[in-house]
């Protein structure tokens, strides 16, 4: 799980405080993936209502995940891409 990932290996803490309450689930690694500000968010960080579990991830989804993981912020999915295409993380920039 990315929530693991994010606190045992890159060693981020969750937002405790921050109100991470979707309609469609109750799960706990859904709420700190948004604590954590990766998953479940807009990009000003602010909650969003539903976090459709059940739903794919996006190639442009899983990018911002991972650039926000690396480097923070609150960048747009292209800013991350870039990055992490300098950073030899992805090989390509393409988000389609």
């Amino acid at each position: 799980m990315i929530s693991e990932f994010a606190t045992t290996v890159m060693h981020q803490t969750p937002d405790v405080q921050k109100r991470c309450i979707f309609v469609d689930t109750r799960n706990r690694a859904m709420r700190q993936v948004c604590q954590l500000h990766l998953m479940g968010i807009e990009q000003d960080h602010t909650p969003l209502t539903l976090f459709a579990p059940d739903e794919i991830v996006t190639k442009q989804q899983f990018i911002t995940i991972i650039g926000r993981m690396i480097y923070g912020g609150r960048g747009d999915v292209d800013s991350y891409a870039t990055r992490l295409f300098a950073d030899k993380i992805i090989s390509s920039k393409r988000l389609t």
